[in-house]
């Protein structure tokens, strides 16, 4: 069983955790108006992988028993 995080270890994720989430917050902004498909592209796969550091720092903040 992995050892509880500490206040500041705890902090950060959460800290980096808001990051990719706004990452992928902004991205969709800029691809609801993104018109070619090739640019779209890139734009789905920048919030494909914020969305997999998301999830990876959530399993490090609640880490499965």
């Amino acid at each position: 069983m992995p050892e509880p995080l500490d206040e500041t270890e705890s902090r950060r994720l959460r800290h980096d955790l808001r990051g990719a989430v706004n990452e992928m917050r902004l991205c969709v902004e800029v691809l609801r108006t993104e018109t070619d498909p090739h640019e779209a592209l890139e734009w789905v796969d920048m919030i494909e992988r914020a969305a997999d550091r998301a999830g990876a720092l959530l399993a490090m903040l609640a880490p499965e028993e």
